[in-house]
């Protein structure tokens, strides 16, 4: 008799493919830093502005905002990473499951549009009707395996 974690809501087996908690931990341990570094910034300016008001001219305006531009560069940077790249996969017979770092979206086979997995890259790219997901070939467990499964159960990838 199989554990309840391994079936789906309607009684039918389904497959999880995740990676390794450790990793996970890593993501949110790099977004936490980034988020307080981003505030940390912001608000050490608002201080010294505050507590020096002579210091607020033209020049600190612009030396500010050009560091505020390249917080921001290097935050786009990581960001499409942390957002579209999945913790765990779920697959069922009549749907995938995308647990991602801040969110879980269900798709429907029949929505995905197109799977692509170059050897180069680390991450094999899903394209769905409402979302891209970003699987990572280096950390999620039995990563052709899922590939396989995907491109036998979704319908409309291109051959």
């Amino acid at each position: 008799m199989q554990d309840k974690r391994g079936f789906s809501a309607a009684g039918q087996p389904k497959q999880i493919y995740k990676r390794a908690r450790w990793k996970h931990f890593t993501r949110w341990l790099a977004l936490l830093g980034m988020v307080v570094l981003d505030v940390c910034l912001v608000g050490s300016g608002v201080h010294h502005h505050l507590t020096y008001p002579g210091t607020l001219t033209a020049s600190a305006i612009l030396k500010e905002i050009i560091a505020y531009a390249l917080v921001a560069l290097c935050n786009l940077s990581v960001i499409p990473s942390i957002v579209m790249e999945t913790d765990s996969v779920e697959v069922t017979s009549d749907k995938i499951i995308f647990n991602n770092l801040l969110f879980k979206m269900k798709e429907k086979w029949e929505d995905l549009t197109s799977l692509i997995s170059p050897p180069y890259l680390k991450f094999a790219i899903l394209r769905s009707r409402k979302f891209l997901y970003l699987l990572n070939r280096r950390d999620i467990d039995r990563f052709e395996d899922l590939l396989q499964t995907i491109r036998h159960k979704a319908c409309n990838l291109p051959k």
